[in-house]
């Protein structure tokens, strides 16, 4: 290691702003908190609500279901899938929220995350992840741009499934809040026919096409989403 050139005189100097340094950065850090009781049975029960409930898909071997969303909100409530609070999620992971598929742990950045649409569509996105996970009954590899591509078109679903995103004038739908992401539209329109889809046959899951596959796997690679496997082997087994 290196040392920059100090008089003797000053050594006590140069060591205190050392250790102030280091005091500095390592207080930077803030431990991650976990969720309230109050906010475990929040976040059940939108997942069993008529909004994630109408919710149901394929796309070459991810399957999500109502029947899954269940199974995580029971997961919840047990505290077989917990969840934590950790402001510096944003750097750590560059996102502010994030399923870990080997511990069954889902982080968000913020308490509030129910506070707004954005936030609410994040949290039905990893609950996704954890859907997928609880759908299996073996351990199962699953491609990461696949399950990322069924996160955005559900949390897109639960978008337009909730009424209160949006604000009619004058006969038209008027969204309220940005729309965040240039991928954004693509998750929607893949979302707008598989709901139509959806509403027309009255059943679920609707299956995509492969077009629309295709269209859900650039839009992901936009958003910068690295290719990598998830390790799926239910919930509450890591």
């Amino acid at each position: 290691m290196y040392w920059p050139s100090v008089r003797p005189n000053k050594l006590a100097i140069f060591l205190t702003y050392l250790e102030n340094a280091v005091l500095v950065q390592s207080n930077s850090k803030t431990d991650p908190v976990e969720a309230s009781a109050e906010f475990y049975q929040r976040y059940a029960s939108l997942l069993t609500g008529p909004h994630v409930q109408k919710i149901g898909f394929k796309m070459r071997g991810v399957e999500v279901t109502p029947m899954a969303f269940r199974l995580v909100a029971t997961a919840l409530q047990s505290r077989r899938v917990r969840v934590f609070f950790d402001p510096d999620l944003l750097k750590k992971a560059k996102a502010v929220g994030t399923y870990s598929d080997g511990s069954d742990k889902i982080r968000f950045k913020s308490a509030d995350v129910f506070n707004t649409i954005e936030g609410t569509k994040t949290a039905i996105h990893e609950a996704t992840h954890a859907a997928l996970d609880a759908s299996v009954s073996c351990v199962k590899i699953a491609s990461s741009k696949r399950e990322e591509g069924a996160a955005f078109i559900a949390e897109h679903w639960y978008e337009l499934n909730n009424s209160s995103a949006y604000t009619v004038v004058n006969g038209l739908k008027i969204r309220n809040g940005p729309v965040s992401g240039l991928s954004s539209n693509a998750f929607m329109d893949i979302a707008v026919d598989l709901k139509a889809q959806a509403e027309k046959s009255g059943k679920l899951p609707v299956v995509l096409t492969d077009e629309q596959i295709r269209s859900a796997r650039v839009a992901v690679t936009e958003y910068g989403y690295k290719s990598r496997l998830f390790w799926q082997n239910g919930l509450g087994k890591s």
